[in-house]
């Protein structure tokens, strides 16, 4: 089944220098003709004027993938515009009127990857990290995972378990007499190979998730230990209200830093006490909650404390 054509702004909206919109579909070509008076050689970049009829739309780059060698394998257009909302506008009007195109859903483009053999599900969720990656060590993860490298270890993985399942189906339809008599050893030392394999790659695994959601840590400690005082300071600015009168903090406030490359998050809570303010004992109970949510608890005194 042939799908429709579909277009998206693939930059942030808003005004900026430049703005790339892409469309995607068996139209996406004669779309183009409409506008242009030659359709650029495929995959070169070149400078067109778009009119349609006696209107100047926009002086833009453009690039055309043909069908198999785009992102998403079908034919695609990438128009590079300046990035006024007017100019966006006017092709998008152009499109849906004209065109008969219709806006892309979010994750559109990405799905339509996938369905043709573009991605896999593994280098999906590697575009959809690099995307919202905030830190250099993130960046390194999602480049890795869109690479292929954990899709290899699958593929890897899974022909390691036929192998396994092979042998065990031959024990189950030949007599003793035609199966090999290590063939139990043999599949019990693939097994054990595996089951090491995904271990380490849990391991791994773990450690991936701190790098993409970050390692978080509360800061806790009675009132007026200087919780807040060292939210300040790690944060370098005055984020928290620092003041003699305990009780001030009522909210978890956040901080987050990037150190060489993970995101780490401290949060400043309320101070752990006995008390009879209602408000008060609900931000207590927060703060018990997120303690123990957070992966390091950093427990600050008073200096009386640690003599008593």
């Amino acid at each position: 089944m042939i799908s429709d054509t579909v277009f998206a702004l693939s930059t942030a909206p808003g005004k900026a220098g430049i703005a790339v919109i892409r469309v995607s579909g068996p139209k996406s070509f004669s779309v183009l003709k409409m506008l242009v008076e030659t359709l650029p050689e495929q995959r070169v970049a070149t400078v067109r004027n778009l009119k349609y009829q006696n209107e100047h739309l926009d002086q833009a780059i453009v690039i055309c993938f043909e069908k198999g060698s785009s992102f998403t394998g079908e034919e695609m257009v990438e128009y590079h515009l300046h990035g006024g909302q007017a100019v966006i506008s006017g092709i998008f009007e152009v499109f849906t009127t004209i065109g008969k195109l219709r806006m892309a859903k979010p994750g559109e483009f990405t799905r339509r990857a996938l369905e043709n053999g573009k991605l896999d599900l593994l280098k999906v969720e590697g575009l959809s990290y690099l995307i919202n990656a905030e830190t250099k060590l993130q960046k390194k993860q999602s480049l890795k995972l869109m690479s292929g490298h954990l899709s290899a270890k699958t593929i890897e993985w899974k022909s390691t378990l036929i192998k396994a399942l092979s042998l065990a189906e031959v024990m189950i339809d030949f007599s003793e007499e035609d199966v090999p008599s290590n063939t139990v050893s043999e599949i019990s030392i693939i097994i054990q190979g595996l089951l090491l394999t995904l271990t380490e790659a849990l391991i791994g695994y773990n450690s991936a998730e701190i790098i993409r959601n970050g390692f978080e840590v509360a800061i806790i400690g009675k009132p007026n230990v200087g919780k807040s005082s060292l939210l300040n300071y790690l944060a370098g600015s005055e984020k928290a209200i620092v003041s003699d009168i305990p009780g001030t903090t009522r909210d978890i406030l956040e901080l987050r830093l990037d150190i060489n490359g993970l995101p780490v998050y401290f949060y400043d809570m309320a101070g752990i006490r006995k008390s009879s303010d209602p408000i008060e004992l609900l931000g207590i109970d927060l703060a018990k909650k997120k303690a123990e949510q957070c992966a390091l608890r950093i427990f600050l005194m008073n200096p009386e404390d640690s003599r008593s």
